[in-house]
């Protein structure tokens, strides 16, 4: 099994141009859809042409993506990743926002939301990265590319509400947007490398499954936190690991129901 053009070494790096700390891309096959706010068409147009730089068409890239059996046409773009614990229907929401050289505040770049089928295996480390980082955090990004046949096409009505730009030869019609997020494991991995470079004193519960056991790790975090328990974060020490939830069929000494891990 395959995991893009991104591996569990790949490090986060900064983008002096956005100024923003980048997540690795991932291949664009392995790309994830956004749900684009309806509300924010008019910001989603402006992203858009921000992103249309000096010889954008030079930069358009044929892909294909999940659910899609032809290759696409995609214009790369950098965005924000925003978490939202104001958001009243999901407090772990993380927001899509163009970038801080759009200009205004990240909450008036809003464009869209990870959707929550993503959300559950991204959601922990990118909020993560945001908590760690002392500025925001973004992620390579593509959106779709219809070349539009004016001798054919109704451009008014095949595409209205769509923003259409006219390049060199022919006239382009943008459309939906993705995320080329790493797959979750590698993500998890990224995170927990970046976390110990530049916090190496700091425990996150949300990726600590992927730090390894040690004797006396657990009653650290419990000192640190304050905490007596963490329901459904015991610790597994047959297989060395400390996961997020209940270990199945583990025939160690760990509690007989995993559902929490207690304090002496």
């Amino acid at each position: 099994m395959t995991s893009g053009s991104t591996s569990a070494t790949d490090s986060m790096s900064e983008d002096p141009e956005s100024g923003l700390l980048m997540v690795p891309a991932a291949e664009a096959q392995f790309s994830v859809g956004v749900a684009l706010w309806d509300d924010a068409d008019d910001v989603y147009r402006s992203f858009v042409r921000h992103s249309l730089r000096d010889g954008w068409e030079k930069s358009l890239l044929r892909a294909t993506v999940a659910g899609r059996f032809e290759k696409q046409t995609f214009l790369p773009a950098v965005v924000q990743l925003v978490p939202r614990p104001d958001n009243e229907y999901n407090p772990k929401a993380i927001s899509v926002s163009a970038p801080p050289s759009l200009g205004g505040t990240d909450h008036e770049r809003h464009m869209g939301c990870l959707y929550e089928r993503n959300l559950v295996s991204l959601g922990g480390p990118l909020r993560s990265l945001a908590f760690l980082s002392e500025g925001p955090v973004g992620c390579h990004a593509l959106v779709e590319v219809d070349e539009v046949d004016e001798r054919w096409t109704d451009v008014d009505e095949e595409f209205d509400g769509r923003l259409c730009v006219r390049g060199a030869r022919r006239l382009y019609s943008f459309g939906s947007l993705r995320l080329r997020l790493p797959w979750w494991e590698d993500l998890q991995a990224m995170t927990v490398a970046h976390a110990r470079s530049v916090r190496p004193d700091l425990i996150l519960p949300f990726i600590g499954h992927w730090s390894p056991y040690r004797e006396g790790a657990h009653e650290e975090l419990l000192r640190r936190t304050g905490q007596r328990s963490f329901p459904s974060r015991s610790g597994c020490r047959a297989t060395g690991f400390w996961p997020a939830a209940k270990i199945l069929n583990c025939r160690c000494s760990c509690p007989p129901d995993g559902t929490s891990s207690t304090a002496p």
